[in-house]
């Protein structure tokens, strides 16, 4: 099927798509608590962002005594004197996210809904609410 659009058009949307967690929450108007860590995009070790140390350009991670360092990039090239991480781990304690979560005014309304919406009439299962364990039980 052909694309309607100029690609200016899209263009202008594909660039109205948030590129990182803080233009997400923003954008569906939640404020989340989230704690950073670098993280290797090799091993996955991760690295304290806010360390007072600092964290290493090259990764230290061994997988046992005696082994060689992983030694990927842990930092990209400086742009503008600014040395940002490669990849970035976002953590959030599950107990706030749940708090925040019942804490909302609607919550019960949505959570009532939910269920009655999905239908699972046509055929595909979209959801875990289209079979019939969850709603049969």
């Amino acid at each position: 099927m052909a694309s309607t659009k100029s690609p200016e058009e899209q263009d202008a949307i594909l660039s109205s798509i948030p590129t990182n967690i803080c233009q997400t929450t923003g954008l569906l108007g939640v404020e989340l608590s989230v704690k950073a860590f670098v993280c290797c995009p090799k091993c996955y070790k991760t690295y304290h962002l806010e360390d007072a140390n600092g964290y290493p350009e090259f990764c230290d991670f061994r997988a046992f005594p005696g082994d060689t360092p992983c030694h990927q990039r842990l930092r990209s090239p400086s742009q503008g004197g600014i040395a940002l991480p490669v990849h970035q781990f976002l953590y959030q304690d599950l107990q706030q996210w749940i708090g925040w979560m019942y804490a909302r005014p609607d919550i019960e309304r949505l959570l009532d809904r939910y269920p009655s919406q999905c239908s699972g009439d046509s055929g595909v299962m979209e959801d875990i609410w289209d079979g019939t364990i969850l709603r049969e039980f």
